[in-house]
């Protein structure tokens, strides 16, 4: 429970009662507690929401507002609603222990003018607090590490792009769907030209900048529906869903332009770096009536633009027509 006189507890202390109010204020004080205090329930409420304490002492015999509604307001606040709560009774015993229980107290005491346990059940119920506190702050950070884990899981970490495990997940995924509703599904696979040379000659650093802004490229040109993923190396795959093959084609040139006229800054050179690529669509190529299919297909039309000479599209023959 130890904090430094930086960060030290606040509790709020309310009760009608001028007497008792002076009394547990001069005895946190002394445990170097910081002190604010409330004479009713509605100051208690405003108090609260302004200060946000470490814990309240809350006498249940309040004026205009008893302190079991204070309570229930306090409780069902998002902000405040585990700031723990102590009723105090003013003597009498504790008739009605579990309604103010249930009403949103987290402990009660009968005598708040022994001090032993007054400072004892405050320490107790703040430990707890702190523990709770602590617990949940790991379970954040739980949640958090397991967020970026699934990040790591489906993302490809030199290119933030979507990696070869999520786009086959995907890729199956929008496969069953074509099938079942007989809808197109295009598949564009890239490689960039000569990508060896650019590592050899300025380095594997520049290598995977150029990586990085081709990925940047794919997305600028395509559809919040598309997929865009690197394949692995210097290959990458774009899943077009409900696309044809003729406007695949197009997109690929498209592509391929912006690749041609682009200026990358290499080792204090500008360096042009071109692309290919081979579009396969489905269900137009009849030899397609697999998800595996479709990358094969597409994978030769790739091949095809690299003998032909590179910095070209290739649409599978097969996907050129469309449906009647």
């Amino acid at each position: 429970m130890e904090r430094t006189l930086q960060n030290l507890y606040r509790i709020l202390v309310v009760d009608h009662e001028p007497e008792n109010v002076r009394r547990l204020t001069d005895w946190l004080r002394e445990d170097s507690f910081v002190v604010s205090t409330a004479c009713d329930g509605p100051q208690a409420l405003e108090m609260a929401r302004r200060e946000t304490p470490d814990l309240i002492l809350l006498d249940r015999a309040l004026p205009s507002l008893s302190g079991e509604a204070v309570a229930r307001e306090l409780k069902k606040d998002c902000h405040l609603g585990m700031i723990p709560i102590i009723m105090l009774t003013n003597g009498g015993g504790l008739p009605g222990a579990a309604e103010m229980l249930e009403h949103g107290a987290d402990d009660l005491i009968s005598d708040p003018t022994n001090i032993h346990e007054v400072r004892s059940r405050i320490r107790t119920m703040l430990k707890k607090r702190d523990v709770y506190l602590q617990l949940e702050q790991a379970n954040q950070e739980l949640k958090e590490a397991n967020s970026r884990l699934q990040q790591l899981l489906v993302h490809d970490e030199k290119t933030a792009l979507r990696n070869y495990r999520a786009f086959n997940q995907r890729l199956q995924e929008e496969f069953r769907r074509a099938r079942r509703y007989r809808e197109y599904l295009s598949l564009m696979m890239l490689d960039l030209d000569h990508y060896k040379i650019v590592n050899d000659r300025h380095g594997h650093m520049s290598g995977d900048e150029v990586l990085r802004e081709f990925g940047r490229i794919l997305t600028r040109n395509t559809r919040e529906t598309d997929l865009v993923a690197r394949y692995g190396g210097d290959e990458f795959v774009i899943l077009l869903p409900a696309t044809a093959g003729p406007p695949a084609f197009k997109l690929a040139e498209r592509i391929r332009l912006a690749m041609e006229s682009h200026l990358f800054r290499l080792s204090d050179e500008d360096v042009r770096v071109t692309s290919s690529q081979g579009i396969a669509t489905y269900p137009m190529n009849s030899g397609i009536v697999g998800h595996e299919d479709l990358v094969r297909e597409a994978d030769r039309a790739l091949y095809q633009a690299k003998e032909a000479g590179r910095n070209r599209s290739v649409l599978d023959p097969h996907s050129i027509r469309t449906r009647d």
